[in-house]
């Protein structure tokens, strides 16, 4: 079985910019990589989603999102790479309690 992982995270100096559908997701414990191309919500500072998900930053301006991924059930934590480089290299524990999505 799958669950929803959702990854709230801020990024700023970015340089020439950062294809945020390019962010892999990996289990934190056995390095298994379960892919890229993330559903993408783009928040506020106060972490709001913004209306019809369109942010008002300009590009290169500090910017925060809400990723969501599909990872195994068993997945107890998780890391977030960008071209081979770690973004967040040390496990990040998933909350075991979280919001429930209806089976489709």
């Amino acid at each position: 079985g799958a669950k929803l992982a959702a990854v709230d995270i801020s990024f700023d100096n970015y340089g020439d910019g950062i294809d945020l559908d390019d962010i892999e997701i990996v289990d934190g414990k056995s390095d298994e990589n379960f892919g890229s191309d993330p559903d993408i919500v783009f928040l506020t500072d106060d972490g709001a989603p913004f209306p019809d998900n369109q942010p008002t930053q300009d590009f290169g301006e500090p910017i925060r999102v809400l990723l969501l991924y599909a990872v195994r059930d068993s997945t107890e934590s998780i890391k977030l790479r960008y071209w081979g480089k770690e973004i967040i290299a040390d496990p990040l524990l998933l909350e075991g309690d979280g919001l429930a999505l209806p089976e489709p």
